[in-house]
């Protein structure tokens, strides 16, 4: 899942870096707190990421001749937070995120 806060009200003269995470749940560690994004799917988590990527691409790096992206929590799972197969969602994770890269828009090499 993405957050488009960044996206929408970025800061001019820091780095910009993207990112997502598959799912957070922190109600294992801490019972009386609420799960943020805990109901996640594969699809919604390949549907956001390819929108992310497509802004990625039509932004400008700063600072740095290439954009960077990160996946959150590859193997948390006492929060849900993994890209790991499981029993539960299979390769899930890692199938949304193959088919989302491939979707990422190429630019020339500007050297």
């Amino acid at each position: 899942l993405t957050s488009m806060r960044d996206v929408v009200t970025p800061v001019p003269e820091a780095p910009q870096y993207w990112g997502a995470y598959t799912s957070f749940d922190a109600t294992p560690r801490r019972p009386d707190s609420v799960p943020v994004h805990a109901d996640a799917t594969p699809e919604r988590f390949e549907k956001e990421l390819k929108v992310s990527f497509q802004l990625m691409a039509s932004h400008k790096p700063q600072f740095n001749s290439n954009n960077l992206y990160f996946v959150t929590a590859w193997n948390e799972w006492n929060e849900q937070a993994v890209m790991e197969p499981s029993d539960k969602i299979g390769f899930g994770w890692l199938s949304a995120l193959k088919a989302a890269i491939e979707t990422i828009p190429t630019r020339p090499f500007v050297g």
